[in-house]
């Protein structure tokens, strides 16, 4: 998929797109994100660092990550 089909399928969409780095226990390594002009690049403390994207995902009309896990991410 390029750019132009994934304009075509979600049009003016804001599209939150992340990316989870993680331990082999699944703790969160490195949390990078985008959202239109917005972007979070966060190495600090977990929860710090889950807020800010959940805060981010607020704003959101499509969620887009890597690395999910099967526990809760958002808070």
């Amino acid at each position: 998929m390029n750019s132009t089909d994934v304009v075509a399928l979600f049009g003016d969409d804001k599209i939150l797109s992340f990316d989870l780095e993680l331990t082999r226990d699944e703790k969160l390594r490195h949390l990078g994100a985008l959202l239109a002009d917005r972007e979070l690049n966060l190495k600090g403390p977990q929860d710090l660092s889950l807020k800010e994207l959940n805060a981010l995902a607020q704003e959101a009309d499509v969620v887009l990550g890597h690395n999910i896990t099967r526990k809760r991410v958002f808070v």
